[in-house]
Parts: C-alpha cells; structure tokens; sequence
C-alpha cells in the first residue's frame, strides 16, 4: 500500500507545475476579461468666461531683481479668467513705484481689469490716479513738471453722477458718461 500511495505522489508532483500553470492561465484570462476598458480622452472644450480661481483681501507685490518693491495691488475680490487670462478686480488699489525717478502712483477705483501678469490695469468707475512728485525734484518745482497729477470731477455730470477723469503721464484716460476708465501700467 505504501508503494500504490508513493507513486500517486510522485505523479502527482510531476503533474503539480503544469496544474499550477494551467490555474494560474485561466487566472489571467478572467482578470483580462473583467478589466475595464480606457475611455477615449474626452475632447477639450472651449474656455468659457467662467472665472478658475478666486482671491479674497489679497494683497501681490511684485519686485525688481534688486529686491526694491515695483508694485502693491490690493483689493476687496479678483476673479481669474483663464479664457483671456486676466483678472477682474474689486475695490483696488495700487501703488506703483518708479523707481529709477522716485515718484510713486496711487490709483483706485470700484472695479478694474488688469492683464495676467499685472503689467496693465484698467480702471473702472470713479477712478482716482494720483502720481506723488519724486523724491529726487527740485523743491520748488512741485506740480506738473515734477510728474504730480490729479483727478477732479468733470464739470460734465449725468443722470448716475459725475464722472472722474484723470490726467498723467503715466495714464491715460477715457471718460464715459456713467463711468470712467483709467489705464495705467505699472511696470
């Protein structure tokens, strides 16, 4: 009897690699059969003006390669719209600083757009830009020579109130009857 059980054994561990191989083939065929399928890429769609991200109380300084401070923009909200990259502004305010002259540019207004990288900033609605005189003038030779400008309210009014309009070398501005636009570059 222990011979008819040692044979037994023995073929069946000649026989036990091809059974492993064979459980271990059916194995891979249903895992093969029960994965699922790659979707195709989903083709890309259009950007819509939808705005991708959002700040709130933020203030961003941009610098030179010195170190010195070229540009604070502050504001109550900015939208990114990624479709035209640029970014919508409320209640900012910005300071700009010249750093080769000194003078130093203060703008605010309700709302404004400025380009992505902050280059350019257009001003909406009761815009003030005022451009203090550079360190660097002369003492008496404050006022429009030295760079200083100002906005007053226009002798125009409308229906919705007066309009702003701003005169500086560094900005330029177009009035509208119900609001006005400055834009200035602060780089």
């Amino acid at each position: 009897m222990s011979s008819g059980f040692g044979r037994a054994l023995d073929r069946l561990t000649i026989y036990l690699p091809i059974m492993l191989m064979g459980l271990l083939a059916l194995g891979t065929y249903w895992l093969a059969r029960n994965t699922p399928v790659l979707q195709a890429p989903a083709a890309e769609s259009a950007p819509t003006h939808d705005p991708d991200y959002f700040l709130r109380g933020f203030s961003v300084k941009s610098f030179e390669a010195s170190g010195r401070l070229r540009s604070d923009i502050r504001g109550a909200e900015a939208k990114h719209f990624p479709d035209t990259d640029t970014f919508e502004i409320d209640q900012p305010r910005i300071r700009s600083y010249n750093n080769a002259t000194g003078a130093l540019t203060v703008a605010s207004a309700r709302k404004a757009i400025s380009n992505g990288d902050g280059t350019q900033v257009q001003l909406i609605g009761d815009a003030v830009v005022t451009r203090e005189p550079s360190a660097n003038a002369a003492p008496g030779r404050r006022g429009s020579r030295s760079g200083a400008s100002s906005c007053t309210p226009s002798s125009t009014s409308s229906a919705s109130g007066r309009t702003s309009r701003c005169a500086s070398r560094a900005a330029t501005t177009a009035s509208r009857p119900t609001t006005s636009s400055t834009t200035t570059s602060t780089g």
